[in-house]
């Protein structure tokens, strides 16, 4: 064990891997490894943590005691060595203990001011104004479609006898509405006319218990979350067997804002779910980092004293 202790390779090869395993254990804590960050995978990498660091243990232990033996028995250098040990031991460990007291305060008040209540308020309005959004954006089709009834509902007579203008009439309330699609359909789903604003998209007709809702002459909203598309049906009552059906499509660039949004209060949500966890894995690889400052000191001045002491 002794000449492991006294080869620096080791000593370097061992310092890596506790660094490595330090960092990873943090960065799947906070799930920004390529490790699942999950309750099984945490304590496996905990238990890696705490194995090493009981080794660094051992081998200091084993270390200090071999110096002391060879002290007892008068062995050649054994002072020297033991007085090494202490100063390197201590000029590690007084440092360590006060920057680990500062970091570990420092690191709770950061914690602490990252919940703080108004970053809390901050983050619940941005999730009810990103909820609002959506449901504006949804509710705002049935207001559409009401106001489109009041524009072409009395036109029948236009409808029948020039088809092309009253097409130009829906086209106009498209642009004017912004929406994305225009039809007027059967009670089968199938389009009698229709204005759209991307004639390559294929046509998804409203479901059948729709059409049997709107028969009461009140707006039915469909959503499909799926396709980020917002749809309404209505039945025309001065036509015959005739239904208006409108489709508008949310922007792609506010879908992703919002995407981002809902990840991040979920990442902030997360992260205060386990603040007690973060804090005990902290100290868990600070007291690592430590544990490998003092190997190295206990290991150095091993290998100074023994060049010293050398005959």
């Amino acid at each position: 064990m002794i000449h492991i202790i006294k080869n620096y390779k080791w000593a370097v090869a061992s310092s890596l891997i506790c660094i490595f395993f330090g960092l990873l254990t943090f960065l799947t804590f906070i799930n920004q490894s390529f490790i699942e960050s999950n309750e099984s995978n945490l304590q496996k990498l905990l238990i890696v943590d705490l194995v090493l660091l009981i080794l660094f243990f051992l081998l200091i232990i084993r270390s200090i005691y071999v110096i002391l033996k060879g002290r007892r028995e008068g062995k050649l250098g054994s002072e020297t060595s033991l007085k090494y040990i202490v100063f390197f031991s201590t000029t590690t460990l007084l440092p360590s203990i006060l920057i680990a007291a500062f970091s570990l305060f420092l690191f709770n008040v950061v914690l602490q001011n990252y919940f703080e209540k108004k970053i809390k308020n901050v983050v619940n309005n941005s999730a009810e104004i990103a909820k609002n959004y959506v449901d504006q954006t949804k509710n705002s089709i049935e207001a559409d479609i009401l106001l489109m009834v009041l524009d072409i509902n009395n036109k029948p007579g236009l409808f029948y006898d020039n088809p092309k203008r009253f097409l130009n009439i829906l086209t106009t309330q498209r642009l004017l509405r912004k929406l994305d699609e225009v039809h007027l359909l059967d009670s089968s789903g199938n389009i009698i006319m229709s204005n759209i604003i991307d004639a390559s998209m294929d046509f998804i007709p409203p479901p059948e218990e729709a059409f049997i809702r709107s028969l009461d002459g009140r707006p039915v909203r469909i959503t499909d979350p799926q396709t980020n598309r917002t749809s309404a049906l209505i039945k025309l009552s001065n036509f015959i067997d005739t239904y208006l059906y409108i489709v508008k499509f949310m922007d792609p660039k506010l879908i992703n804002y919002l995407t981002e949004t809902g990840n991040a209060i979920s990442f902030y949500y997360s992260v205060q779910d386990r603040k007690t966890g973060i804090k005990i894995t902290f100290a868990i690889i600070y007291v690592l980092i430590v544990s490998l400052l003092l190997f190295l000191s206990v290991t150095i001045a091993i290998n100074f004293a023994s060049r010293l002491t050398r005959p």
